[in-house]
Parts: structure tokens; sequence; C-alpha cells
């Protein structure tokens, strides 16, 4: 069966360390890890040493291992080398991947794309002195919102150290396909990002507000998810981002085990047609 990882959104705004025992607790195979504030709700949690020691304590072994880093933002106006202190702070946890998407389609412009990838494939250099993959995650109200915005993209890159991260309810939302995903070079998709949602296409402005609220657990919603499996390579792991309004008093461990297994047995399924 495909090994899971738990995505931060999920269980956002608990800390990284609660987030971590969760995932152990669910038997989640990987966590990623929010390092970059995205909303005022993150947790803030890079300057203290005892935060680290306590990840790092989690991750020896084989309990647990760290998928990726998040959210970076890479535009033409990007300070690369400020990246590098999260960069160097998963780095030593053993992260793999750093999760990065562009600016909103309000914060910039087309002609911006080549400024863009000069940025981008420096990211590309600093994050491989620490032996991490940027991965370019799509959204259709981003100024990458397709697939293959993101294939030109990194195309146009030229950059070994890069790849393109599919996040189901994006790829379904820009109007991809499963076949889209076939055709592209397995080393692009180390890993996806996986939920569900309504068959129904919401309104433009409501993607954003369903991407962050309204996802549903595999096999909850009417998305295309068991054709988007057999697509991808048959190793890459599945991101679990599922964030969902849960009776008040739900610990993390209770959200990251009902998501383990609603996945799980969604999974067998899957495999079994």
């Amino acid at each position: 069966m495909r090994k899971l990882a738990l995505a931060p959104l999920s269980l956002l705004p608990c800390g990284p360390v609660e987030q971590f025992d969760a995932a152990i607790a669910a038997g989640f195979d990987f966590t990623g890890m929010r390092l970059v504030q995205v909303s005022p709700t993150d947790p803030v949690f890079i300057d203290d040493p005892v935060v680290q020691r306590e990840l790092a304590a989690r991750l020896r072994g084989e309990r647990l291992r760290l998928l990726d880093i998040e959210v970076f933002r890479v535009g033409r106006d990007t300070d690369v080398p400020a990246m590098e202190r999260a960069l160097a702070y998963g780095a030593a946890l053993g992260a793999g991947n750093a999760l990065f998407t562009l600016p909103l389609r309000t914060e910039g412009k087309v002609e911006d794309e080549d400024a863009t990838v000069e940025h981008l494939v420096a990211f590309c250099e600093l994050a491989g002195r620490y032996r991490i993959r940027p991965m370019l995650e799509f959204m259709k109200y981003r100024l990458a919102g397709t697939l293959a915005d993101a294939v030109r993209i990194a195309r146009k890159a030229r950059h070994p150290n890069l790849g393109v991260c599919v996040d189901s309810l994006h790829l379904f939302r820009s109007g991809g396909t499963p076949d889209e995903v076939r055709m592209l070079d397995a080393a692009l998709l180390p890993y996806a990002q996986w939920c569900d949602a309504p068959a129904a296409m919401p309104s433009d402005e409501d993607i954003p507000r369903e991407a962050r609220y309204g996802r549903l657990a595999p096999g909850a919603g009417g998305l295309p998810l068991a054709s988007l499996l057999a697509a991808l390579p048959p190793h890459a792991p599945l991101s679990i981002e599922v964030p969902r309004a849960w009776p008040p008093g739900t610990s993390a461990t209770a959200i990251a085990r009902n998501l383990a297994d609603e996945t799980r047995r969604w999974l067998a399924h899957a495999q079994a047609a």
C-alpha cells in the first residue's frame, strides 16, 4: 500500500510537536511541517531550540520521516537568500522537499514569469546545497494555475533539482486530468497531495475557500481519485491534506487517526478495484 504523509494543513493551527506525535500515533510514514508562516494562526517556532530538539527526537529511528517543509513563495521580487534559514532548519530534521507556490494572480502578472524563473533557479540552487528539492504546487488562483503552467515553468527553469506537486483538488479544479499526469516524467513527481471534494465545480471566487476549508477525506467526495492514483508513479507517497471543521475538543491524534483510517480504507478499495 502507498506510504502516507500527514500534511500540516490537516491539523493547523496545532504546533509541530503535537502534529508529529499525532502522525506517529496514527501510523503515518511521513509528516510535513509548516516553517513559513502563511496565516496569523500558524505557529512560529523556528527560533525555539527546544522545539527543534523535540522534533528531532520524534524523527529518530524509522517511526516517522519529514517529507516536506512549507510554504515558500517564489516571485519576481523574492529574497532567495532569506529562505536559507528555513531550509537549514528543515535539512537538520531530514526534510527532502520544500513546497512552494507562485504569487496570487492579483499580486503579479504574466510578464513577471521570466524574472520569477530566475529566482526559482536560485531557489533550486540554494535548496540543493541542503539536499532539499523544491516542489512547485500549482493553484488556479495563482500565477502557476494549472499543471501545464507548472510543467512549462519547470521546463523553462531547466533545473534538475525541481519537481511538481500535484494536489488532487487543485488538479481537478484547474481543469487538469489524470492523463496529463500520466504523460509526465515520473522523476518530476516524487509525491502528491491528496484529498477529495464534491464533484460539482465551485465558482472561481469560492475555490480558495474550498481549498482551505472545504476538502473531504478520500472517498467522501466525487473526484476521480482512483484514475489519478493510477496515473501517479507507483511508489509516490500521498500527503493527506484535509482541513475540516472538527467538533470542539477533538484532539490532533483523533483527527490524524480518522484521516489515516479513511484514507487506508479508500486505498484498499481503489487498489482492489
